[in-house]
């Protein structure tokens, strides 16, 4: 019995350190892109941790997790486009420039600069995870000529299950950024990310310290019961038998004391 308690206390501290323990998720990102990630798996039912790593730049932080919750947590973020890819915008673009650059070259950092700023403004837009835009833009020289190329855009939009996306904001926001673009040559494309469990039917349950999988809730629990009840009834049965030694022991040196009396 002795022994048969310990190893259940020993399997108990096992299972509380298991369950306790944590993992790095993602590292390497800034307060932002942490901020975000957070976020989103709060709504999805996971506790997430930012810290800060070694180094004083943005870039240096990182975000742990139950261990039990790592590999659907990493689903959540990656489904959600996080963390999101840093575009270059128009600062980003010409911050280097070559000595003596060519139209080509201008024209073509001056669509990544554009694309790069819409981009960022239409992730901004609430259940937007994943925003592409696409620009056609014709040379100034195809201007000249008689059968004309438009300019046109088609927007990729990677949306939240449920949300609401207007198409008609999307395109007057990307013709409103671009010269010579209008609403009707704006593609707008919306497609749905997967639908993950809400916070209500997360996987992995919390019970006192521990996170268990919810299928498995009822039976740690027996065995949380179980592993009080041995320490407890092991300690009332050391103590009867203490005190049923200690009786016999009393009642002995009564007999002999009598005996010795009568002789």
């Amino acid at each position: 019995m002795k022994y048969f308690s310990y190893n259940c206390i020993l399997c108990l501290i096992s299972i509380h350190l298991i369950s306790c323990s944590s993992s790095e998720l993602i590292s390497a990102v800034n307060e932002t892109q942490a901020n975000e990630i957070i976020s989103v798996l709060a709504e999805q039912g996971i506790v997430a941790e930012k810290s800060r790593q070694n180094g004083m730049g943005d870039g240096n932080w990182k975000i742990v997790v139950n261990l039990a919750d790592t590999t659907r947590a990493w689903s959540i973020i990656r489904e959600n486009g996080l963390p999101r890819q840093q575009q270059k915008g128009l600062s980003e673009t010409f911050s280097k420039t070559s000595i003596i650059p060519t139209p080509t070259e201008e024209r073509a950092k001056m669509m990544q600069a554009v694309t790069g700023e819409l981009e960022k403004s239409l992730g901004t837009i609430d259940g937007v995870m994943v925003a592409r835009v696409h620009l056609v833009i014709p040379a100034a020289a195809d201007w000249d000529t008689s059968a004309k190329v438009k300019t046109n855009a088609a927007v990729l939009l990677k949306v939240r299950p449920g949300s609401s996306v207007d198409k008609a904001s999307v395109k007057r926001i990307v013709a409103g950024a671009v010269e010579g673009l209008s609403e009707g040559t704006v593609a707008v494309e919306l497609f749905e990310g997967t639908s993950f469990p809400a916070a209500g039917g997360a996987i992995f349950r919390k019970v006192g310290p521990l996170y268990v999988h919810k299928s498995s809730i009822t039976t740690l629990k027996i065995i949380l019961i179980i592993g009080a009840i041995i320490p407890l009834a092991f300690g009332i049965l050391t103590t009867i038998t203490i005190l049923k030694s200690g009786g016999s022991r009393t009642a002995g040196k009564e007999e002999e004391t009598d005996d010795a009396a009568g002789e």
